[in-house]
């Protein structure tokens, strides 16, 4: 009798935890803060603030040339913003004391369109602390579409200066396209396309 007792006894302990097991409270959920870092590590990338601020490099990608012996660089940085899809802008600034040969370069020959502006430079919020000059003092300039803003001290060769733009990645090249077809006429052959002009951009 003693037996039976002890099996039966053994067996309802058995059903018992099985029963927990399969009808008991679900694990806990994982923390808040582990569930965030999850979603952050999964979602879309956040675009990258690259800056250069190697003078003579940032003086070349502005003026698409480099600065010469008697240029002097005070201040420079350019800032260069990685978006989706290959996507990417930049923005520099310099505040120098230009040469004789860049100001003509800037000036006369006017190498990137540049008219007088008709509003004075006004720093915007993202620019460093030390580009900030008396607006009277200056004559601004800025190209046609506005990417690019210099202002030039009424006197001496002060110069500060900002541009911005923006690009995309290069895509896949496309074919290369078809050579024109030539036609014949009563006084030999020439092309179908006008000639290529001579005169500057």
């Amino acid at each position: 009798m003693s037996s039976r007792f002890v099996i039966g006894a053994a067996l309802v302990s058995v059903l018992a935890v099985a029963g927990w097991s399969a009808f008991g409270p679900a694990s806990s959920p994982p923390p808040p803060a582990a569930a965030a870092a999850r979603t952050e590590a999964s979602g879309p990338a956040k675009p990258v603030l690259k800056p250069e601020a190697e003078p003579a490099e940032v003086f070349r990608r502005a003026f698409w040339k480099r600065p010469g012996p008697d240029d002097y660089i005070l201040h420079a940085e350019r800032r260069e913003l990685a978006g989706a899809g290959g996507s990417h802008k930049w923005r520099w600034f310099l505040v120098l004391k230009a040469s004789p040969g860049l100001l003509t370069y800037l000036r006369q020959e006017n190498a990137f369109g540049l008219r007088p502006a008709a509003s004075p430079l006004v720093p915007p919020p993202e620019a460093p602390a030390w580009f900030s000059f008396p607006e009277n003092d200056f004559k601004t300039y800025g190209s046609r579409t506005g990417s690019m803003r210099l202002s030039f001290a009424n006197d001496g060769n002060l110069l500060y200066a900002t541009g911005e733009g923006g690009a995309f990645a290069p895509g896949v090249p496309e074919a290369p396209a078809a050579t024109p077809v030539q036609t014949e006429t009563s006084s030999g052959r020439l092309p179908s396309g006008p000639p290529p002009s001579s005169k500057p951009l």
